[in-house]
């Protein structure tokens, strides 16, 4: 029985190898052989905060990888990197891209059924969009995916950055989490210069202000919004107080689970960016 297990689990790793072989022959000329991991994590080391403890130390938010399986969800990694797969042949379809929404879940569901995809196809159908956030993705799975790939046919003149939220359900602490947002920004401007960034406050999540997880986001914005002011071409926005109460509370009628947006929530935040979306597509 215990070799039976064994067998089992090779195959399904070598399933998934293969998979992810055949992904990259699916998204030809990907620059993985000039990749380099060492230069980007290295590259993020170089917050500018004044105390050494505030100062960035190498971490996992800030080294790309796929992202890790989950025993909960059959072929999870397949999934993945299948829809990783799609998000490429996006950007091939669309090589004059003009708006680009990069995130997790938060940012993937918004045009999904179930959702709010009239309020997606109303605000962003006409303006040459694409979405890639992908549900789970801590800030070194958003990292890989535009490490490899994403940019090869496209320059927005806008990105819209939001990430952060499932490192803190990693464990990761505000500058970790800083360090990751850090790092795809470099990596953003490295491959598109001239492609501004609206990056995002973390949204709320939990009941009230005492929720562990969301004292955390609430730290790492602190930092984020101090990282923006670095770049030029990165505007920090932080929506967050317009999904609350007068007394900080979050409802379901806004976010059903206390972290994800349902169509009233979407409406919430295409509301809050449209004038800035204006301006910076406008230039």
């Amino acid at each position: 029985m215990l070799i039976i297990k064994r067998l089992t689990g090779l195959l399904a790793l070598l399933a998934t190898f293969l998979l992810f072989v055949s992904v990259f022959s699916q998204a030809a000329e990907l620059n993985v052989e000039n990749f380099d991991v060492k230069s980007v994590s290295e590259n993020s080391q170089k917050l500018p905060f004044k105390s050494k403890k505030e100062r960035m130390v190498r971490s996992k938010s800030t080294i790309p990888v796929i992202r890790s399986d989950n025993p909960n969800y059959e072929d999870h990694i397949v999934m993945w990197l299948e829809k990783y797969g799609r998000q490429i042949q996006a950007t091939r379809n669309m090589p004059d891209c003009k708006l680009l929404f990069i995130g997790d879940s938060i940012t993937e569901h918004w045009p999904l059924k179930g959702y709010a995809p009239e309020i997606w196809r109303k605000y962003y159908s006409h303006r040459k969009t694409i979405n890639i956030g992908s549900g789970g993705d801590a800030t070194e799975n958003i990292l890989w995916r535009i490490e490899n790939g994403i940019f090869n046919e496209i320059s927005p003149k806008l990105v819209i950055l939001m990430a952060g939220t499932n490192n803190t359900g990693h464990g990761d602490s505000p500058v970790e989490i800083t360090n990751g947002i850090q790092a795809i920004i470099q990596s953003i401007h490295r491959q598109s210069p001239k492609t501004d960034i609206l990056l995002h406050g973390i949204f709320p999540r939990g009941k009230d202000r005492y929720d562990k997880k969301r004292i955390n986001n609430n730290q790492a914005n602190i930092l984020i919004e101090k990282l923006a002011t670095k770049y030029p071409f990165v505007e920090y926005i932080n929506i967050y107080a317009l999904f609350l109460d007068g007394d900080g509370m979050l409802h379901e009628d806004i976010m059903p689970d206390l972290l994800h947006p349902n169509a009233k929530g979407y409406q919430i935040w295409a509301e809050a960016i449209e004038n800035k979306i204006v301006s910076y597509l406008e230039l």
